[in-house]
């Protein structure tokens, strides 16, 4: 049971992009204490960015040191305290939290003492305690300014641990970076939790935390339910495309090139890392050279993929194969459908709160999918399905995304892999065993034939994945 949560605090809690998109007008009074215009302010940044890297430096005093000496301020610390002043207070004026960042404090402090855990200056950190009444959520703070230490230092996470006499396992650390927040934590037996937002430039390829997700909300919802989100995911991308003609031909079908040009397959391994997905296992076969070639091992995508080889049987034959290099649950999906991310953060949830595996249907109304269809009860609950495809006996299709139990398989497997993944649901359904679904109603894609990759090609950038970039 958790007694004590650590919480990082840039980019976990406060949403630096909003002070990064602020209009610095306070580069006004800077510039009139320094006598300069405003433009040399913007050029000795621009200058101090190229010498050592683009990053929010004027969080730190060390930066209003620097120009304050450049214009003939050296070492004048009654300037550079101006300076910095006049920052903290733009600061607390434009920084802010991300959505639903209070409401989630809310829901962890009430078992939990909450310590905020980060490296900074605790001057600006108090104004953002300040702004959003932080002192209503936290019972403490480790700030590296105040300290001889900086994450990943032991002691920045050790400190509130011997304070409030906890054991490690008692522990949890929630923060951004692997480096700093989930290194350090790990190395002092604590659980974690890493929010991959869109633009973490680490690649979540360890399999030691215990929970990701894209927010700190859904972080959360994961603790109050017991259940982490499924973060690796088994891609079939081996289909021979036998219904796209000439096109099927040269090309492995998640690999015909759509919108800005990239291939299908690329929107569907940044639709699942945008819910903090990044470890993939992908089966291929037919012109597989033309993934395995183009994507790598992903990290150019900042993810990690694994590919799975052979003449399987089946796609359950080649699921059941790779169920070794799987978590114990993980997402399951056809590399050539694509649809609205936030589908996979209701897969996600409905699979914890029913604690089964949990699929994504979608009704039978003028549809192609050459899918399982089933039907379902008023819970939500697979009734019965038909592994025939296409004969329409059922109201509901199989989408093709689901996030399944590595136990389903094992549990269930009985020397005969035959057939689709989606016979597990049938075994389950003949042992009186429940698995949930979602009904999808939102947007999709599927390149199955010429006439689907045409029409899709065609819309440049489907309005979907392009509002959840």
């Amino acid at each position: 049971m958790l007694k004590l949560i650590l919480i990082d605090s840039n980019c976990t809690l406060e949403d630096d992009t909003s002070f990064d998109k602020a209009d610095k007008f306070y580069f006004h009074e800077i510039a009139a204490i320094l006598n300069c215009s405003i433009q040399d302010v913007y050029s000795f940044r621009e200058k101090f960015y190229q010498l050592y890297g683009k990053n929010v430096w004027e969080y730190h005093e060390i930066f209003w040191r620097a120009l304050a000496n450049h214009f003939g301020y050296k070492n004048n610390n009654e300037i550079i305290d101006m300076l910095y002043k006049v920052f903290l207070k733009f600061y607390e004026d434009v920084i802010q939290l991300y959505p639903n960042t209070l409401e989630s404090l809310e829901k962890l402090k009430s078992n939990c003492k909450l310590v905020m855990v980060a490296n900074g200056n605790s001057k600006r950190l108090m104004r953002l305690i300040k702004k959003f009444r932080l002192n209503d959520f936290f019972d403490d703070y480790v700030i590296s300014s105040e300290t001889p230490f900086k994450k990943p230092d032991r002691f920045m996470f050790e400190y509130a641990l011997k304070k409030y006499n906890c054991r490690p396992d008692e522990v949890l650390m929630i923060g951004d970076r692997y480096d700093n927040d989930i290194k350090g934590a790990l190395k002092c037996g604590f659980n974690t939790a890493m929010i991959v937002r869109c633009n973490n430039h680490d690649i979540v390829t360890k399999d030691k935390i215990t929970y990701i997700g894209q927010t700190l909300e859904e972080i959360v919802m994961q603790i109050v339910n017991g259940e982490p989100f499924a973060r690796t995911a088994f891609i079939v991308a081996g289909g021979k495309g036998s219904r796209l003609g000439e096109l099927g031909i040269g090309h492995q079908k998640c690999m015909l090139p759509i919108w800005d040009n990239k291939p299908i397959l690329q929107y569907v391994f940044e639709t699942l890392k945008k819910n903090g997905c990044t470890n993939f296992v992908v089966a291929v076969s037919h012109l597989k050279e033309q993934i395995m070639n183009y994507f790598g091992n992903g990290h150019d995508l900042g993810i990690q993929i694994e590919y799975i080889e052979g003449q399987f049987q089946s796609t359950y034959d080649a699921i059941y194969h790779s169920l070794p290099k799987l978590s114990e649950k993980f997402i399951y999906m056809h590399g050539d459908i694509l649809f609205d991310p936030a589908l996979v953060r209701e897969l996600n949830n409905q699979s914890v709160a029913n604690n089964s595996s949990c699929i994504a249907v979608i009704k039978n109304k003028n549809i192609h999918l050459t899918h399982a269809q089933m039907d379902l009860n008023d819970h939500y609950k697979v009734t019965a399905i038909d592994l025939t495809e296409r004969d329409e006996h059922y109201p509901y299709t199989f989408l093709g995304v689901g996030v399944y139990y590595k136990s389903d398989f094992l549990d269930n497997y009985d020397g005969n892999n035959l057939g689709m993944v989606e016979k597990f649901i049938d075994q389950k359904l003949q042992k009186g065993e429940n698995i949930c679904a979602t009904i999808y109603e939102g947007a999709w894609r599927h390149f199955e034939t010429v006439a689907d990759y045409e029409v899709a090609k065609n819309e440049f950038e489907w309005a979907v994945v392009k509002s959840d970039k």
